[in-house]
């Protein structure tokens, strides 16, 4: 069965191999609005509906009773064996104390519901942070405003800054210390700027120091781990990325590995026997609960197979073959093959093998 991202890959794929017509100009490109017109555009939007003559009416849903969503955390509330919280991509963050019987929806009325990662306070379970923007770089995900502290379970929040992160991947307390945060903060997708790598604080949230910087402009950090026994070393993990509306760059040099002996003050990039070119993508980490001693790594590797490793199947023309194709070798396939492999990719049916090689 044809999937979307084989329709794109044959698409483009065809494109390159044949001559085509050159693309118009495309206008320049806009500037991300900057964090304060962002906040004026939420106070605008908080004015428009205090005056709106529908600001009593409520909303009932009335269905689908099952709806689904990117989840992107979860945590339980300590103390609390029936309470848990849920973080959606672009849903916002919800709270159950029934295990799960009923949710009770907690940032409606924050000026973002994209959420990347959310923490709680191990020693003030009343205490959850909510980091905004989603990590996750597809076309159809968003970007937040920071991060948000609550003290009471989630009744109330209080925005604690990196307004300019964008996307926040993971944010970890110590166990010690619960004004002591970081925060793994990935950065815009389309554009480069804003704040990018690991933060830190020690006062909860007054103030932050990028203890991590970004080791170019399309780099961030997109996860961070925390050693239980001994909450100084701490791992983080940084990805390169871009996108642009007709492109995904999803790998560079500027992702890696590092570690911090002094609670995220300073770090060190691993070396060793991870890999280590532009070829090395996303990134995520996690200990062993039974030896910290024991990181995980799983890493995005967009190294190339050698040309003998590959399985081109058993086709003369597929995805693979076509990839590494020239226009001459494709205009000398057999026509059937290539009206299969357009069919069989479920493109428009104005496009035919005759339309193509005459």
């Amino acid at each position: 069965m044809s999937t979307p991202s084989t329709i794109a890959l044959a698409t483009m794929a065809l494109a390159l191999c044949l001559s085509v017509p050159g693309a118009a100009a495309r206008p320049a490109a806009e500037r991300p609005a900057a964090e304060a017109a962002r906040w004026d555009a939420w106070r605008a939007h908080e004015a428009l509906e205090r005056s709106s003559p529908f600001h009593g009416l409520k909303w009932r849903s009335i269905g689908p009773t099952v709806q689904g969503g990117r989840v992107v955390d979860v945590e339980s509330i300590p103390g609390n064996p029936y309470g848990f919280y849920v973080a959606y991509a672009t849903g916002g963050v919800w709270k159950t104390t029934n295990n799960g019987v009923a949710f009770e929806p907690l940032t409606d009325a924050l000026a973002t519901m994209v959420i990347g990662d959310i923490a709680v306070d191990p020693n003030a379970p009343q205490r959850l942070w909510v980091g905004t923007g989603e990590p996750n770089s597809s076309r159809s995900s968003y970007g937040g405003l920071g991060i948000y502290r609550s003290d009471d379970g989630g009744r109330t929040f209080a925005h604690r800054g990196l307004g300019q992160t964008d996307r926040i991947g993971r944010v970890v307390v110590d166990p010690r210390d619960g004004d002591h945060v970081c925060v793994a903060a990935l950065g815009r997708l389309y554009t480069t700027g804003g704040e990018r790598g690991v933060f830190c604080t020690r006062d909860a949230g007054e103030s932050w120091k990028n203890t991590l910087p970004p080791a170019n402009e399309w780099t961030g950090a997109v996860d961070l781990v925390i050693d239980p026994r001994d909450p100084d070393v701490m791992y983080a993990a940084t990805w390169e990325r871009s996108r642009a509306p007709w492109n995904f760059v999803e790998a560079g040099s500027g992702s890696a590995v590092h570690k911090s002996t002094d609670g995220g003050d300073t770090w060190t990039r691993l070396a060793g026997t991870l890999p280590s070119n532009d070829k090395v993508g996303r990134i995520g980490l996690a200990l062993a609960a039974s030896n910290p001693d024991v990181v995980y790594a799983v890493i995005d590797n967009w190294t190339p197979l050698p040309r003998e490793l590959v399985d081109y199947g058993d086709r003369p023309l597929n995805l693979k073959r076509l990839k590494a194709m020239s226009k001459e070798e494709f205009l000398r396939q057999d026509p059937e093959e290539i009206e299969g492999f357009i069919r069989d990719a479920d493109l428009d049916n104005a496009i035919d093998a005759k339309t193509l090689v005459t």
